[in-house]
């Protein structure tokens, strides 16, 4: 699998960056990998979504769009339900849709001491999706390209960083 998590601002020029991002997913869809493709939601359009380019450029593959939001996947911030949108283009297979009662509502407001968690709370997401859309890919029987997934190559260590940051577990590995 080849996930891809877009930024919010396209680094100039911007023509490298589409040329890059062309040359990724190509050589993934020869190869028969299925691609992700997540780029923050903005209601308001702000971000990777507003530029003409993006909108062009994924018009060249057959993507499937889907809304994520991370509560969906059991994120929390001070014991509530953290709500950020993510939206997710996928190709080679099908995800089903995580968005929760809340997705017009907006993101849930973080303080400068919160902002920090953000990065934590994305890698958690990450985590748990790229876990889940794994079984996904495994029971669509897409041909095996030499990829992997987080199920079957993946250790409880593993998640338990992503959740809670690299300082949370000690994992060695054998010659290091």
């Amino acid at each position: 699998m080849v996930w891809i998590d877009l930024p919010q601002d396209i680094p100039s020029p911007v023509i490298l960056f589409w040329t890059a991002l062309t040359n990724l997913v190509s050589v993934a869809r020869k190869q028969n990998s299925p691609v992700i493709i997540t780029v923050k939601h903005s209601a308001t359009r702000d971000g990777t979504w507003k530029y003409q380019s993006f909108r062009q450029w994924r018009k060249q593959y057959p993507f499937e769009h889907t809304k994520h939001c991370f509560c969906m996947y059991g994120a929390k911030l001070h014991n509530q339900p953290f709500h950020w949108k993510m939206n997710v283009l996928s190709l080679g297979f099908a995800i089903t849709e995580q968005v929760c009662a809340h997705w017009a509502s907006g993101d849930t407001p973080l303080g400068a001491k919160d902002a920090q968690r953000l990065y934590s709370l994305e890698r958690f997401f990450f985590a748990i999706a790229y876990q889940r859309f794994g079984l996904v890919i495994n029971q669509t029987d897409v041909p095996d390209s030499g990829t992997t997934t987080l199920q079957g190559d993946s250790s409880d260590d593993d998640l338990l960083e992503a959740r809670h940051g690299p300082e949370s577990v000690r994992v060695t590995h054998p010659g290091s």
